[in-house]
């Protein structure tokens, strides 16, 4: 009670108001699943009915998808802990909520201690000033942020609580530093939290450079003596990660798989620019967002964004609002993202709108700052301002609201799928196709398997992925007609056996599942079982799905002939999915298994 006191009223009620918007507005996210594309790499290991200490320290420690995240575990486990099993996929949800509810809350007190340095001019000269935003402005730029249609994916997935829990460390480290800065500490507590940043993904690793930046708007110096030494530590830190980030990566910077050094820069330009033009006009977003190879893609928001730049940086010599704050916050949005536009998709023009998350702050900043320092110094009416600033929020939010369907199903992957372009993002053709599938529309899969090919300019990688789904997929269509069952069966096996099987997780999610559990039965028929054994070995080495790895166990056991195995996975498979599909049959092999053994023993 002392605390909310010493807030105040004009503090609390903003904070408050933020807080309860942002989780009305994403609430909708706790009726979606939390076994979707990635979402799966992190639940699937908490689902299971006992969850011993050798499996928490073995989840804790493990990286999942090349990612050291612990910290972001250790949340899944106390979700898992405090929603129950019954409630796990809804309180996965609400606590995604809850963490991005507490970022906005965190970025409007962010907001409300920043200033901004300016000269007003005086009689017989100037005067500095410190621009603020008060509570009413704070808190508009607060909700603009966190109601914008690009956090749709950093809120609605489950596998993004990376994101969410990145910005509660990046709004407390920076609001924590500001404090120890302006009373003389040592900021020891943003350090810790700057830390503890690495334990979630290594976004923050220019954060220094944010410091710096913040430091020069505050003490209108770049170099003292007491900037250097508060951010000596962040650099020795960012140098550390670095190294270890890089010793861990699994491909380099410049593998060729991802194309040529020409291709690489043209996407990072793109996506540069686009997240620039989206972060602030998000006219064309959709919840999955098509991919283009650089011949294909507009640089047009790529040269509204330099061309601003330029602006910014011809008008800085006459302006100092300009020179000492605006133009260095704005650059720091190309350096937030290149970690991800440069390192992570640097093959491919890859639109993650979870990406721009804290970029996007520093072009927010700047443009509330400069409407609010025009109604100062031009004595323009606030009311006026507010009112285009309300509707644009409400705009986002209603923006935000219509992907409330398909923020993250199969619905969404169908309506990008058909999105008119004239290189569709191949990945979501992948999704459609497997699903129609699963489906049993096989015609639908064919179409649209025939549908993806690949392009002249695209990455390595990106045609070897096209080439694995035609044989997968046409393999898989192959083997529903008895005669091409055989030479069907001889390709999805080459494939599942060869050096590439663990790419055929990145078409579908149960994609290699349906590939050796279509191909493992033909050579079992044929009397092949080391063959048919080794398939179910593949599956259960690089498959997602916790229940299908173990029917891949139990096949491989009654395949040998292991009594004891079989029982042992099938118990274990009842136990943990009591409404499997494959239960029936496999309970009947099995007890067909032991009556053979009881007849040979006789």
């Amino acid at each position: 009670m002392k605390a909310l006191r010493k807030l105040g009223t004009a503090e609390f009620f903003p904070a408050a108001a933020i807080f309860l918007s942002v989780v009305l507005l994403y609430l909708p996210t706790v009726r979606f699943a939390a076994d979707v594309l990635d979402d799966v790499y992190y639940t699937q290991p908490l689902t299971e009915k006992e969850l011993n200490w050798s499996g928490v320290r073995t989840y804790l420690l493990a990286p999942t998808l090349n990612l050291p995240s612990p910290l972001v575990k250790i949340t899944f486990l106390a979700d898992r802990v405090i929603w129950g099993e019954k409630h796990f996929s809804a309180g996965l949800h609400f606590s995604n909520i809850l963490i991005f509810a507490v970022s906005a809350v965190l970025l409007y007190f962010l907001a409300r201690s920043l200033t901004v340095r300016y000269l007003r001019k005086a009689p017989g000269g100037g005067i500095r000033q410190r621009l603020r935003l008060p509570p009413a402005w704070a808190a508009m730029a607060a909700v603009i942020w966190a109601w914008h249609p690009q956090r749709v994916e950093s809120v609605a997935w489950v596998s993004e609580r990376k994101d969410v829990l990145l910005a509660v460390l990046f709004f407390a480290a920076l609001l924590t530093f500001i404090r120890a800065y302006r009373r003389g500490g040592t900021g020891a507590a943003a350090f810790v939290l700057f830390l503890l940043s690495f334990a979630v993904k290594p976004m923050l690793i220019t954060f220094p450079l944010v410091l710096w930046v913040w430091m020069k708007t505050e003490s209108g110096k770049f170099f003292t003596k007491r900037n250097i030494g508060m951010l000596l530590p962040y650099l020795l830190s960012v140098i550390a990660a670095g190294c270890f980030y890089l010793q861990r990566s699994s491909s380099g910077l410049f593998d060729p798989e991802y194309g040529t050094p020409y291709f690489r820069l043209r996407a990072i330009c793109w996506n540069l620019g686009s997240y620039f033009q989206s972060a602030l006009v998000p006219v064309d977003l959709i919840p999955f967002r098509p991919f283009y190879n650089p011949q294909d893609c507009s640089l047009i928001p790529a040269l509204l964004a330099a061309g601003c730049l330029l602006f910014l940086a011809a008008a800085a010599p006459k302006c100092g609002i300009i020179r000492d704050n605006i133009l260095p916050v704005i650059l720091l949005f190309p350096a937030m993202l290149l970690p991800v536009c440069g390192i992570v998709r640097i093959g491919n023009c890859d639109w993650a709108d979870r990406y721009n998350l804290l970029p996007s702050v520093f072009l927010l900043f700047p443009v509330i700052f400069l409407l609010r320092g025009v109604c100062v110094r031009r004595k323009v009416p606030e009311s006026r301002v507010f009112i285009i600033l309300g509707v644009y929020a409400l705009f986002l939010a209603g923006r935000t609201y219509l992907y409330e369907d398909s923020w993250r199903s199969y619905k969404a992957v169908r309506l990008a799928s058909i999105i008119d372009v004239k290189r569709p993002n191949y990945r979501i053709l992948f999704l459609h196709s497997a699903q129609a599938f699963i489906e049993r529309d096989f015609k639908a899969a064919g179409e649209m398997a025939l549908s993806i090919s690949p392009d002249s300019e695209a990455a390595p990688l990106d045609r070897k992925m096209i080439y694995l789904y035609h044989r997968s997929m046409g393999g898989l269509l192959g083997a529903l007609n008895s005669k091409h069952r055989d030479d069907a069966c001889r390709e999805l096996t080459e494939l599942v056996l060869g050096p590439d099987a663990y790419k055929l997780n990145f078409i579908s999610s149960g994609f290699l599942d349906m590939m050796v559990l279509t191909a493992a039965p033909w050579h079992a028929e044929h009397g092949r079982t080391d063959t048919a054994v080794e398939l179910h070995r593949i599956a259960d080495k690089f498959g997602q799905d916790a229940s299908l790895k173990r029917l891949h166990r139990t096949r491989a056991a009654l395949l040998r002939k292991n009594i004891a195995a079989a029982e042992k996975e099938l118990f274990l498979l009842r136990k943990s999915a009591p409404g499997f599909f494959a239960l029936p049959r496999l309970g009947e092999e099995l007890a067909e298994l032991k009556r053979q053994n009881g007849m040979r023993k006789l």
